[in-house]
């Protein structure tokens, strides 16, 4: 992952489990979120839940999975175009 795109002009969006895939490392946990009306991809190895987002406003390709979990009021209240901070931690 390129930092330098993600240390100034992010955002932060919610994103689910949108599916699995099995490496010789163990599993990896692939979400999608939508910006701007495209859909961008990630993936990690936290397991996902309802969790944040964190990506580059620049070029949303660049981006990252938090360990921060959206409650339902986060989701209710999501910005069209992501928080520009994180609600809570």
């Amino acid at each position: 992952m390129e930092h330098k795109y993600l240390s100034k002009d992010v955002r932060y969006t919610i994103s689910t489990h949108h599916s699995t895939s099995h490496t010789t490392r163990g599993p990896y946990y692939n979400y999608r979120f939508e910006y701007k009306g495209r859909i961008y991809y990630g993936s990690t190895s936290i397991t996902l839940d309802t969790i944040f987002i964190k990506f580059s406003t620049i070029d949303p390709n660049y981006n990252e999975a938090t360990y921060i979990k959206a409650t339902e009021e986060d989701i209710k209240n999501m910005p069209k175009d992501g928080y520009i901070k994180l609600p809570h931690d």
